[in-house]
């Protein structure tokens, strides 16, 4: 069965078959020679360089999340299983949290740069460094454990008490946990067998996780970060060099992504007025965020159900969409 995409827009699926098999096979390599070196300037090198091709690694495990990795369905999953297990998440869940995303974009859920009057900025500061420093990413092995041993734990109401998290796991089909749980039992058994099978030390092993993890959780919401706060527009078009722009596989161009979720990758920058005034540097935005959160006064998106009457809104996919 094939999946669709826009019409004018086909997904590159041989293209993304090649970077998915190849990138991935870096990745490991690099992940493997790491964790068998002594620690120091080399291993250092190393454990930067897995890091960085992680964010591949993630923009394509983000096209299988919407289906556009792969005109075929099945290879579409397969692939982006093979993504999510280098990733250390469940796929069903990961992609039914990241298509959660996009119904709560710049809601309340997921207002990590902006602070009310009556909260604390400081707080709300250092909660918001807390995730760039590394902790988004380490809640996706955590959930890869609690859906090996209690599957059912993931709809306790104890892991519903922070706002973001709530939001986070409200998308969560309790149909899906039987497949949630084999795909991280999948995930689990993969890394235990690499390290023992190949006698790789742990320690470096988990190192080179956690840089991947400062890198990626760092830059996780860039893209959003001080954007309006609507559910559609609420993202940017940042500006980045064309071979960087290349590796992050479009990723910077964020906005034409949520406009058009159904768009691939390679198709994105069509869809972008290149001399929009208002686009910054993606390395800009990055450090600006380091700033802390700011004050805002503005009311949260209207809801999806009145957004979904504006002519203007394409409804991203669900997770039962071909």
């Amino acid at each position: 069965m094939k999946t669709h995409a826009h019409s004018n827009y086909p997904i590159p699926s041989k293209l993304n078959t090649i970077l998915t098999l190849s990138i991935t096979g870096v990745c490991l390599s690099l992940l493997i020679i790491g964790s068998k070196i002594n620690l120091g300037g080399s291993f250092a090198f190393i454990a930067l360089l897995f890091g960085l091709m992680m964010i591949p690694v993630y923009s394509l495990l983000h096209e299988s999340e919407h289906y556009i990795l792969h005109e075929n369905k099945t290879s579409n999953y397969i692939l982006g299983y093979l993504l999510s297990i280098l990733f250390i998440t469940p796929k069903t869940f990961y992609q039914q949290c990241h298509l959660g995303h996009h119904r709560r974009n710049r809601t309340d859920f997921e207002m990590f740069d902006l602070h009310y009057s009556h909260q604390s900025r400081f707080k709300r500061t250092l909660y918001l460094h807390i995730g760039r420093l590394g902790i988004q990413w380490l809640l996706l092995p955590f959930s890869v454990i609690v859906f090996i041993l209690f599957p059912k734990a993931m709809t306790a109401s104890v892991f519903r008490q922070d706002l973001m998290t709530e939001g986070m796991l409200s998308g969560l089909d309790k149909k899906t946990l039987p497949l949630i749980r084999w795909e991280s039992l999948g995930v689990g058994l993969f890394h235990t067998a690499l390290i023992l099978g190949l006698n790789l030390v742990w320690q470096n092993y988990l190192i080179m996780y956690l840089v991947h993890g400062f890198i990626w959780s760092s830059q996780n919401y860039v893209n959003h970060a001080h954007s309006e706060r609507d559910i559609l527009h609420g993202a940017h078009n940042h500006k980045l060099p064309g071979w960087i722009q290349a590796f992050y596989l479009n990723f910077n161009l964020h906005r034409a992504h949520h406009e058009h979720p159904k768009v691939p990758w390679i198709h994105l920058e069509k869809l972008i007025d290149k001399n929009d005034p208002n686009r910054i540097s993606y390395f800009k935005a990055y450090f600006r965020l380091w700033k802390g959160t700011k004050l805002t006064t503005d009311p949260p998106p209207v809801s999806l159900d009145q957004l979904r009457n504006r002519a203007t809104y394409q409804k991203p996919l669900s997770l039962n969409e071909d």
